[in-house]
């Protein structure tokens, strides 16, 4: 964490770098404060589900025949049929092939990193392989390399195919990063059921609003004037044709994050609409507008079709992110589930239906009664799983002096101290069980843990930082585990922020500066990391502004009366800033309105060679002149004027005409004459300015 805040804050000081290097280093000593760039590190420990039933025995278990059990763990894990399960996954295979059972529909709650999507591939591909058992392979038809002549019928990807098309599943997500992310582990899975089976062994295809072939009918209901929109199409697929067949020779995890047609993913909503694919993912929004839409009336048709052929035909519907879908949002759900089971024929009670969920959490009685309520089905028929993560029982704290023995080699790389450490403290298991301890609350959640307290529950009171460094510098060579008896893992939690930008006292006469950064001719006061509305001394606190290119220091401050209230004289009271909540004042300096916020160069007078300069309204036509001119500032009051005459000067302001809407900052540095030109006028006079004076406040 600290090799991010360091380079942050050196990220800091050159992007917004200042001439002068005492206040370069104040500011620098603000930064690292606490809280201000960074808060502490919370972690997180990442209980391990232990791996205790094969894919075999679940698979008997739930009447699958054994050649399904050996294809299951192949084509989901890379593994045979002696790959051992967790207790979750093996029980969703069970309950959702069951038939006899009324416990027939699954929610999985445990934790991250649970293989909780395991837990919905395993029966939703185990039933898809039971069905094409002993089927021939099939050809994929490439449409898109074939000519195409409007007089001919037009015959997608699956029009070779042995079984009768239809959803035999539907993924619904909430949003399309969540079914991209899912897209890859099912390539994964269809690249190794090729494999096995010779041609793809099923299909599956996302329809979102991304899914090529736009809101038409297939190319057999089109005339001749869509003939360059199949021409369109055809080209697009070829291009991802390429691309897979260049792929092939990479290993699985690289080619899954590509689309390959000849793997089993549906890539058209032509093909999805002629034959659907055996597993549809869509989201929410998608699926709404499916359901109203004749055009994707056939989906649902055949769908329906398919499970009116036999009883032994079933419907999954797949739901990830339950606990997402609360309050209104989830009501609006609840009845797209409805109309899309309406549409089906599947009725609340019907054998047909099996639903699997996955879910942060589901409490009770109260959870079984949301899942009836939103799924529109018996409570009854639901079993909750909320796995088995195991717990190491290990004694701690530490004893520091026995710690230390080893500490230093152990940070500095020797293997041999390393793995005596292992031997002795466990880690992986110690760091554990000190994290879950220091994570306790009041109420008996467990929360992540700051690094802090997880030391003091690991090595006690007065803990050196060198000897948690070697837990953890341990822990990262310390093996995993086995299946059975898994190490725990963990999970950093890091917060940084944006530097919101910085302030000062304007008073130049400031006794709250420290002495390490005081100096002869200092013109401001003591640095703020958040605004403040005075400083100790009475001084007014303003914000810290600078020059992108010479890095000159300037003060800026949101008016607190309007020039009217001082008989239109044009002072202005500022303050750090705004005293109401005012929407129109925008947080980017280079649009604050001029006489919203005002900007103002302490102790200097501006050189009499920039002249005024003028800009045409393009609104108007009229022609408006800007300036400098000498000002006078009072810091106990944060009173800027234009310097009275009799009275000497300290310091300038920024001169703009009177009821015309302009910036605040001025588009020239009146130290280095450096000059921004406004290529858009009209932006320019809606407040909106090209200036290398900028405010503090990273993007």
């Amino acid at each position: 964490m600290s090799y991010i805040q360091d380079a942050y804050h050196k990220y800091y000081d050159s992007a917004f770098w200042m001439r002068d290097e005492i206040l370069m280093r104040e500011r620098s000593s603000l930064l690292t404060q606490k809280g201000i760039t960074s808060q502490e590190i919370l972690v997180e420990t990442v209980l391990p589900y232990p791996s205790s039933i094969s894919i075999h025995d679940a698979c008997e278990e739930a009447g699958l025949p054994g050649e399904v059990a050996s294809m299951l763990g192949k084509i989901i894990f890379n593994e045979d049929a002696s790959f051992k399960l967790r207790d979750h996954q093996a029980k969703s295979l069970v309950t959702s092939l069951q038939n006899k059972n009324d416990k027939r529909n699954v929610v999985v709650t445990s934790g991250t990193g649970s293989g909780k999507t395991e837990s919905f591939l395993l029966p939703l591909l185990a039933r898809l392989i039971k069905e094409r058992l002993g089927a021939k392979p099939e050809k994929t038809n490439d449409w898109w390399n074939k000519p195409w002549d409007e007089e001919e019928k037009w015959n997608g990807l699956r029009i070779n195919s042995n079984s009768k098309p239809a959803m035999r599943a539907m993924l619904l997500y909430p949003t399309n990063a969540l079914v991209e992310d899912q897209i890859s582990r099912l390539r994964e899975a269809s690249f190794r059921a090729k494999e096995l089976h010779g041609s793809p062994m099923f299909y599956f295809g996302r329809y979102t609003g991304a899914t090529p072939g736009g809101m038409y009918y297939p190319p057999d209901t089109l005339k001749n004037i869509d003939k360059k929109r199949i021409k369109e199409l055809s080209r697009e697929l070829k291009q991802i044709e390429s691309e897979a067949r260049k792929l092939a020779s990479k290993e699985i995890k690289i080619r899954s994050q590509f689309q390959d047609p000849f793997c089993g993913e549906i890539l058209t909503r032509w093909d999805m609409i002629q034959s659907p694919p055996d597993i549809m993912i869509t989201n929410v929004s998608m699926l709404n507008v499916m359901l109203m839409r004749n055009v994707e009336s056939n989906i649902f048709k055949q769908t329906r079709d398919w499970l009116d052929e036999s009883e032994d035909n079933y419907f999954t519907l797949i739901i990830d992110e339950l606990h997402s879908y609360r309050g209104t949002q989830g009501t609006e759900v609840a009845l797209v589930i409805r109309n899309l089971l309406y549409r089906l024929g599947l009725g609340k009670d019907s054998p047909q239906l099996r639903c699997i969920a996955t879910s942060a959490s589901l409490d009770g009685d109260e959870g079984l009664e949301y899942l009836e309520q939103f799924f529109g089905v018996d409570r009854k028929t639901f079993s909750v799983f909320p796995g088995k993560p195991h717990k190491h029982d290990i004694k701690i704290p530490h004893d520091q002096d026995l710690v230390s023995k080893l500490a230093g080699k152990v940070n500095g790389g020797d293997e041999k101290a390393t793995d005596e450490f292992i031997n002795k403290f466990s880690p992986r298991r110690s760091i554990g069980t000190a994290c879950l301890e220091a994570g306790i609350q009041e109420d008996g959640r467990t929360v992540p843990a700051r690094v802090s307290a997880l030391a003091r529950k690991l090595l006690g009171e007065n803990y050196k930082e060198e000897l948690l460094e070697a837990f953890f510098n341990a822990a990262e060579k310390e093996e995993p585990g086995s299946f059975e008896n898994p190490e725990p893992s963990f999970r950093a939690h890091m917060f940084l922020r944006q530097v919101q930008g910085m302030w000062a006292c304007s008073n130049p006469g400031c006794d709250q500066v420290s002495e390490e950064y005081h100096y002869k001719d200092r013109r401001i006061g003591r640095l703020f990391k958040t605004p403040a509305l005075n400083c100790q001394c009475g001084g007014q606190v303003l914000e810290l502004l600078y020059c992108y290119d010479c890095g000159e220091m300037y003060l800026g401050g949101y008016v607190t009366r309007s020039p009217g209230e001082l008989e239109g004289d044009g002072s202005y009271f500022l303050e750090s800033s705004t005293s109401i909540t005012d929407p129109s004042v925008p947080i980017l300096g280079n649009q604050r309105i001029y006489g919203k916020f005002m900007w103002y160069w302490p102790g200097q007078i501006a050189d009499d060679d920039i002249s005024p300069w003028s800009h045409k309204n393009p609104g108007t036509g009229k022609t408006h002149q800007f300036r400098f001119i000498p000002a006078s500032y009072d810091p106990r009051f944060g009173l800027l004027q234009p310097a009275i005459p009799g009275n000497a000067p300290n310091g300038t302001m920024f001169q703009s005409p009177s009821k015309v809407t302009t910036a605040a900052l001025p588009e020239i540095c009146p130290r280095c004459y450096s000059k921004k030109y406004q290529l858009d006028l009209k932006t320019f006079f809606s407040g909106n300015v090209q200036s290398p004076i900028r405010a503090q406040r990273t993007g």
